[in-house]
């Protein structure tokens, strides 16, 4: 079978540095170095980022694990007119994939910038290895882009090639801005709802829990009274007298709202 990896190269500045034998179907490995590539990058804007790399043929310790550096990753961030909008997924060999859309501020980049330079990313910067015939989604796949027109580009589907403590740094910024973004986005929707009223009063005399709206118990007769509960429970039942230990209306413990 003809071994099309051997194809004669028709640019000048794609250097062929390795070709293993095999098809394009089976085994066939093409390596090559873009010469026009920087190994240097001057700019420190970065406007997009897209970052995928697999962690499931590198040999994990159990701190890893628990701290979730474990599967396939795919991580990519843009900067656009409202922010750094970003996208995070994690692909787990068991249980449910992690998949998350937030927004961040620019300073998310200026982050990012640093880690890519301090790991030397821009090292392999022009490098491509592709091996025919394995499952998607081996190795690295990195691509960055910056607003003086400088890139990073380099590929490799069947190892990570990337500094492990650097992709390791690149995921832990995307959590802990993941994170903060939920903080935001909770807060803000706190805001925005109502102030919680309450819907229902506990008698003082009888236990009975009567409609807010009612004036007198339901079932004594007592007037409601014209002064501020002793006590709330977040399920909007007001109490007058004695506060039982749980609340009769949704069970929750006393020690939680008194």
């Amino acid at each position: 079978m003809k071994n099309i990896f051997k194809r004669k190269n028709k640019s000048k500045d794609i250097e062929i540095i390795e070709v293993d034998g095999g098809t394009i179907s089976c085994g066939g490995r093409r390596r090559t170095i873009d010469n026009r590539a920087e190994k240097t990058i001057v700019s420190t804007e970065i406007v997009n980022f897209e970052l995928e790399f697999s962690l499931t043929s590198y040999v994990l310790d159990e701190e890893e694990r628990i701290n979730g550096f474990y599967g396939v990753f795919f991580l990519t961030c843009k900067r656009t007119e409202n922010g750094v909008e970003c996208h995070y997924k994690q692909r787990k060999r068991f249980g449910p994939d992690v998949t998350e859309d937030f927004i961040t501020d620019v300073e998310f980049l200026a982050k990012l910038d640093k880690i890519v330079k301090e790991e030397d990313f821009a090292i392999l910067n022009g490098y491509s290895s592709r091996t025919a015939g394995l499952p998607e989604m081996f190795g690295n796949d990195l691509t960055i882009d910056y607003a003086s027109g400088e890139h990073i580009y380099t590929f490799n589907n069947q190892s990570i090639d990337l500094p492990i403590d650097g992709l390791r740094r690149v995921k832990e910024l995307f959590d802990s801005a993941m994170k903060d973004s939920k903080k935001v986005n909770q807060t803000a929707k706190k805001d925005e709802e109502p102030e919680d009223f309450p819907t229902e009063w506990q008698c003082g005399n009888c236990g009975t829990i009567n409609q807010h709206s009612l004036k007198n118990c339901s079932y004594c007769g007592l007037p409601k009274p014209n002064v501020d509960p002793i006590a709330q429970c977040p399920c909007g039942l007001d109490f007058y007298g004695k506060v039982p230990d749980k609340c009769p209306k949704c069970g929750l413990d006393k020690e939680d709202f008194f």
